[in-house]
């Protein structure tokens, strides 16, 4: 899977979400907060299968894009629902508590994953690109064949396998691509990263404009 094939499924869940939240204010209307309801879980669960089962990047993708869907409607179901069943006096309150569980599951993941992040030889090693960026070619071939199970004798020790073709292409890749700094006053003026900007800015609005903010507006 080329950069691109990864950086286009990982950012057409965004997209999903981005039109599910568009339709979810129709989907409430038509088939009522529960109707909807229903409707974003069947949408992340049928996803979630696809992405299951996937043989192909097209199914791949378009399993991300329809757990995005769900999502979408979801976000902004949410908290509409829990205001409208809640008690008047807490129903402000009780509205706000979607967002709030988002921030808390996104903190308990990464505090999940520092263990991951934290590289150790019984649990985890660290990137083998990183090791290959910082000249640690010994230790990147070692790491190499420790996540793949690849390049080890009877003895448990380390084999030189200049042949693996995973190896060589983190090799290529670190010979074709040159990472640049961009900082801030490049960011906005450079006329390569306008669109890119926009795209972010544009997906961000939406998800402020369509969820959480307008909900709290019709509180108001």
């Amino acid at each position: 899977m080329s950069e691109l094939t990864f950086s286009v499924i990982t950012a057409i869940f965004t997209i999903g979400g981005l039109a599910g939240s568009l339709i979810a204010n129709l989907v409430m209307d038509c088939w009522g907060r529960k109707g909807a309801t229903i409707i974003s879980a069947l949408l992340t669960s049928v996803g979630a299968g696809l992405m299951g089962v996937s043989t192909s990047v097209g199914i791949l993708g378009f399993g991300r894009f329809v757990i995005g869907l769900g999502s979408g409607v979801g976000i902004c179901l949410a908290p509409i629902f829990l205001s409208e069943i809640a008690p008047s006096s807490i129903s402000g309150n009780v509205g706000v508590l979607t967002q709030f569980a988002i921030v808390l599951g996104i903190m308990l993941t990464q505090a999940m994953g520092l263990r991951l992040a934290t590289p150790t030889d019984s649990f985890a090693s660290e990137s083998p690109v990183w090791l290959g960026n910082n000249g640690q070619k010994d230790k990147e071939r070692e790491v190499y064949n420790k996540l793949w199970l690849s390049g080890t004798n009877s003895t448990g020790r380390f084999e030189d396998s200049d042949s693996d073709p995973l190896l060589d292409e983190l090799e290529a890749r670190r010979e074709s691509v040159q990472v640049a700094t961009v900082t801030m006053p490049k960011l906005f003026m450079a006329r390569e990263l306008r669109k890119p900007l926009a795209i972010v800015c544009l997906a961000m609005a939406s998800q402020q404009l369509s969820g959480k903010s307008v909900e709290q507006g019709l509180h108001k």
